[in-house]
């Protein structure tokens, strides 16, 4: 059974994240994994940063399961809880903080081992 209690959200959570604010983002479209598009937004007032997952309109089931995962009560220790969930013209939209990608990290040239440790132990305890 569904708990559909409203999930956790951070301490900086906004409720200012709505289609209004999302119309003055700049958006680029990052991937498409079978029915799910990924965009980076970039917030022009703030210059914040965020990852959104979006759901086609005409593919109700994938919009429920967006929903759903919005609803989920995880830990903040080891999942990263979506900001905001926002519907859009195109489809709704689970907003996620922004943050570096591995790739992001290795543009500036080899990393250092310590924070490479860092980030691959922590890989390893998440899907542990």
């Amino acid at each position: 059974m569904l708990d559909e209690r409203p999930a956790q959200r951070p301490v900086d959570f906004d409720q200012s994240i709505d289609d209004a604010w999302l119309n003055r983002c700049a958006i680029t479209q990052l991937a498409q994994e079978g029915e799910l598009a990924y965009f980076r937004l970039l917030d022009r007032d703030t210059g914040h940063s965020w990852i959104a997952v979006r759901a086609p309109l005409e593919l109700p089931a994938a919009c429920q399961r967006l929903e759903r995962d919005y609803r989920l009560q995880l830990d903040p220790q080891w999942a990263v809880l979506p900001s905001a969930f926002v519907r859009s013209a195109e489809g709704p939209l689970l907003v996620y903080p922004g943050g570096r990608s591995i790739a992001d990290l290795l543009d500036h040239g080899p990393a250092e081992l310590t924070p490479f440790f860092e980030i691959a132990l922590n890989a390893a305890n998440a899907l542990a």
